[in-house]
């Protein structure tokens, strides 16, 4: 009876001319200079000058056909748990060839022609239209990518992309903003009702949180500015970490929150959730969209930022302040909480103003308790013999007090390095904390914390399990409960011997 009934609805199906799916095989020239080479499932990646060319597997033009046919049928009759386990959908689909096998998975579960991209870990944004397609390597920078799908194709592959995001476009509401599966960020322009093309952009986020053991292993910053920030976190001074879009600014707070004390209570508030923190004491809090046509039901950065005020939170992180909320931030922090939070800003003065000006608007009583501005890019990197790399790089950490901003450490761009302009224990950060602790004692952790984290990079290349923020929290916890006492050292000799 299961046979006839699937036979019948192969039929129905089509009766009324559904859609066929089609199957996009990526080939690329690999003429010119190759700057790496690497596979992501079965299908190669080669960086080659400033493109970033993909070569799928060998499959035959019949083959092509007959997955086509396939596809079509499965893509409405697969069952619910055949989309969600992918072990019950390769025996649903019944086919043992790994390629073909490879090509259906990446057709009906996964993102078709960009799931390459998708999948590579290497990836942080993806912008394409009819045509063309252009990703941002984290080493490589933006490279142009072989995919170039027609226009009808291209529109297709938008709705499925909002479709696996759990919402809807059409001509009559063609823009939209949401969330995929994977918490990556979709921006799409549907066909050609507010621009000359249609198009979409997806901000990925990375799948394992940077710890701050990998950050200084990337040279983003040193373990003496890591050890600085990790002084003012402890004693809850409030951080604005500022820089341009993909520059890095979401990775290094999270990096930053595994430097919070254990028994600290955290409040973090997004709009889109990014931060992972290893830690219990934990209340995340994410905005949410309107819930109907009539927009009602929407939940914004200022009412969860206003409503994390009332939790009994030792330290408020914000992903970003853009509006308001920024505002209720320096309320927080002009009030005992610690606080992180990030601005686009490209200098200190310029995050100032921001903060200053419309529609943030932090009065000067409370930018007072704002102690440190640190400026954060994604630059280029002469490597010698023609070689360029794309790399996140700490340009300046700042102290603010009456003078202004302060440099305490800045980068050095000639050397690509950094160099200490100022003493750090000399700070007006530091002299505030020396209110309720002595010098000598500052002194002491600041060292201490130097040595620890300089340890940790050094020992990264032999023991991988350093980069996990999991285990960078639970090795900075115990420096705080025991310092250099017998069950520290004998937990970071686990790890570092």
């Amino acid at each position: 009876m299961k046979f006839l009934k699937f036979i019948r609805l192969k039929r129905s199906f089509r009766e009324i001319d559904l859609p066929s799916v089609k199957i996009h095989i990526l080939r690329g020239s690999l003429n010119g200079k190759i700057l790496a080479e690497y596979k992501v499932g079965l299908s190669n990646v080669s960086i080659v000058n400033d493109s970033y060319v993909i070569n799928d597997p060998a499959i035959s033009e019949e083959e092509v056909k007959e997955l086509e046919r396939k596809a079509s049928q499965l893509l409405y009759l697969l069952p619910l748990e055949a989309i969600k386990d992918e072990k019950i959908f390769e025996k649903y689909v019944g086919i043992n060839n790994e390629v073909l096998l490879y090509f259906l998975k990446r057709e009906l579960l996964g993102y078709g022609a960009y799931d390459i991209l998708m999948n590579d870990e290497n990836i942080e944004d993806i912008v394409s239209w009819p045509g063309q397609t252009i990703c941002k390597h984290r080493e490589f920078g933006t490279l142009k990518v072989n995919i170039e799908l027609s226009e009808k194709d291209f529109e297709r592959h938008i709705e499925k992309l909002v479709h696996m995001a759990g919402k809807s476009i059409s001509l009559f509401h063609p823009i939209l903003s949401a969330r995929l599966p994977t918490n990556d960020r979709l921006t799409v322009t549907y066909a050609r009702e507010v621009s000359d093309k249609p198009s979409f952009a997806i901000r990925k986020f990375p799948r394992k949180p940077w710890s701050i053991t990998s950050i200084m292993m990337m040279g983003t910053l040193t373990p003496e500015m890591a050890a600085y920030l990790m002084l003012l976190i402890k004693y809850k001074k409030a951080i604005l970490i500022c820089g341009p879009i993909g520059s890095g600014k979401t990775s290094l707070i999270n990096a930053l929150c595994s430097l919070i004390p254990a028994e600290s209570i955290v409040v973090t508030v997004e709009d889109t959730p990014e931060l992972r923190l290893a830690r219990r004491n934990w209340i995340s809090f994410i905005t949410r969209e309107s819930m109907n046509v009539e927009e009602r039901g929407e939940i914004t950065m200022f009412d969860l930022v206003k409503h994390a005020l009332r939790q009994p939170a030792d330290y408020i992180i914000v992903g970003e302040v853009r509006g308001e909320e920024g505002r209720i931030w320096a309320q927080a922090i002009s009030t005992g909480h610690g606080g992180i939070t990030s601005l686009h800003a490209d200098t200190p003065e310029g995050a100032l103003e921001r903060l200053r000006a419309d529609p943030i608007r932090v009065s000067e009583g409370a930018l007072r308790f704002l102690s440190t501005i640190v400026i954060i890019k994604s630059i280029t990197i002469e490597k010698g013999l023609g070689i360029r790399i794309n790399g996140r790089r700490v340009l300046g950490i700042y102290d603010l007090s009456i003078n202004g901003a302060i440099p305490i450490f800045k980068y050095e761009p000639t050397t690509d390095s950094f160099i200490q302009v100022n003493n750090p224990i000399q700070s007006r950060a530091i002299n505030e904390i020396m209110e309720i602790i002595p010098r000598f004692k500052l002194e002491e952790e600041y060292r201490l914390y130097t040595s620890f984290l300089r340890r940790l990079k050094e020992t990264l290349p032999l023991n991988p399990q350093l980069g996990s923020h999991i285990v960078v929290t639970e090795l900075v916890q115990e420096l705080y409960r025991n310092s250099l006492g017998g069950p520290f050292i004998e937990k970071l000799s686990n790890y570092t011997n």
